[in-house]
């Protein structure tokens, strides 16, 4: 049996389907265990959460998308909703105002720790993963080299941190990272998904602000955006046909036409997705 588990932030799991819901039809079996906000920190340790429930083996396929350096995950066990994972994207983002004060930050923060941090967890899942000798690919949401910094400035993301070319010129001790993430593993890395969709941000969705005036981009990718990387990054990586199901097609056509309905409303376009939307529901999975 053919086993599909993918791993990552919003990028993954979002209000609308994403690259790993719209190739779910070539599996027998599958789990998205993506959910918005999660940092690098949290991405790694659902993976081996999944794994210490499923056993991973040598027929299964495993996408992790990483998301950003500048995140900070915490974990409670008992919470109302169940959902054990409380981080909320970026440290500076404006949902976790009043979580990281100044003194936390000034006593916690540290951005060249925070990215060890994140590719230590990096080199700790590929261990993982090449151990069970399963089919696994990676990719990001920015360039990981540049930290991120070609995230698009919004304020209230908070996901651009530094103006740094290249990290590892910055910090050549730091090379040998390089060398053992991405350097012999080469064939296992995916074009970064952010980057690809905001390529053309024409494609992008957008919806108008609270006052009902201004038209703000989400920068998750499209119906559009995810579908074109499924087809010309991923599926290729997996040697797959880049043909989506039919199911995958009508998804992105119905989603399409909500869009276009939707009157730039956020809130009407997510609702009418969740009602309207055939075989498909995002959930939260694991502790």
């Amino acid at each position: 049996m053919s086993r599909l588990f993918v791993f990552g932030c919003s990028f993954t799991n979002y209000a609308w389907p994403s690259y790993a819901d719209l190739i779910s039809d070539k599996f027998d079996y599958y789990e998205n265990w993506g959910w918005p906000g999660l940092g690098n920190r949290a991405i790694a340790e659902r993976i081996a959460e999944c794994h210490a429930k499923n056993s991973f083996i040598e027929t299964d396929t495993i996408i992790v998308q990483w998301s950003s350096h500048i995140r900070h995950d915490w974990f409670k066990t008992s919470t109302p909703d169940n959902k054990a994972w409380q981080t909320r994207g970026s440290i500076f983002n404006y949902l976790n105002e009043d979580t990281f004060d100044r003194k936390w930050i000034d006593t916690f923060w540290d951005e060249d720790a925070y990215f060890i941090h994140s590719i230590n967890s990096m080199l700790l899942t590929q261990g993982l993963l090449k151990s069970c000798n399963c089919n696994w690919k990676m990719t990001t949401i920015a360039d990981i080299k540049k930290l991120g910094n070609d995230y698009p400035e919004v304020d209230a993301y908070g996901e651009r941190m530094t103006d740094t070319n290249n990290i590892w010129k910055k910090h050549p001790q730091l090379q040998m990272y390089k060398e053992m993430i991405f350097d012999k593993n080469l064939d296992n890395w995916i074009t970064p998904i952010g980057l690809y969709a905001w390529q053309d941000t024409s494609t992008s969705f957008k919806f108008r602000n609270a006052k009902g005036v201004n038209k703000w981009i989400d920068y998750h990718p499209s119906a559009i955006q995810h579908s074109n990387w499924t087809t010309k990054e991923l599926l290729p990586k997996l040697n797959l046909s880049q043909n989506l199901s039919n199911k995958a097609l009508e998804w992105i056509d119905t989603i399409n036409n909500i869009y276009d309905n939707s009157r730039y409303n956020f809130d009407v376009f997510c609702e009418n997705i969740n009602t309207d939307l055939k075989d498909w529901s995002t959930s939260y999975r694991g502790f």
